[in-house]
């Protein structure tokens, strides 16, 4: 079994050659596997389209008790962040729940949505785990992520670096993710972010 494939070919001796992401995505890790294998590949890392289906294969092995006691579907918002062509990231820089709302509305100019870090999500409940972008969460892909008041963690920008197109908000001009940024803006988020807003609703037509 090899999870998070993201090349894979055949070699002359009938073996799979595969590339997988590792260490926070930061290194590759080639593995040469005999067949009957079992592999995940990254959702849209190779161009799928349309629904990823999921199908239930009860299998009792020797030696093993179990059985399903009952099988609960995740509760999920509309949105999809990974489909999504334009992600605004929120993080730990926002200090109120209620401030998401400059995100929101930075990403409803824009036509995209709003994704988070896992603190977010897992700590303090702001946004549902749909919306968190890390390796134990989801993987984005969009022509433009702007990630506001967010360090940048390994596990965090592992799922965010095939953006296209990525822009960071943080004032600490020292922030990790200024690593990974095509654009970089040293400014506290609640002075840059009302100005960005208000310039877009002149540029747009909607001020």
């Amino acid at each position: 079994m090899v999870t998070e494939v993201i090349e894979a070919r055949v070699g002359a001796d009938g073996t799979l050659d595969l590339v997988r992401l590792v260490l926070g995505g930061r290194c590759r890790a080639v593995l040469k596997v005999t067949r009957p294998a079992a592999l995940t590949i990254q959702l849209r890392r190779w161009g799928y389209e349309g629904e990823v289906g999921a199908e239930l294969v009860e299998a009792q092995l020797p030696g093993t008790a179990y059985r399903v006691v009952e099988v609960r579907e995740k509760a999920r918002e509309a949105v999809n962040i990974e489909e999504a062509e334009v992600v605004v990231g929120v993080g730990r820089g926002f200090r109120r729940k209620e401030d998401l709302k400059m995100a929101e509305e930075l990403a409803s100019l824009l036509g995209g949505v709003v994704g988070c870090t896992r603190p977010i999500a897992a700590d303090y409940g702001w946004l549902s785990e749909d919306r968190w972008i890390g390796i134990s969460g989801k993987r984005i892909r969009p022509r433009l992520y702007i990630a506001i008041g967010i360090s940048g963690a390994p596990q965090h920008m592992a799922a965010a670096m095939d953006s296209k197109v990525i822009v960071a908000v943080n004032k600490d001009k020292n922030a990790p993710i200024f690593q990974y940024a095509d654009y970089g803006v040293v400014a506290d988020l609640y002075q840059f972010v009302p100005v960005l807003i208000e310039r877009l609703k002149r540029r747009l037509g909607r001020a």
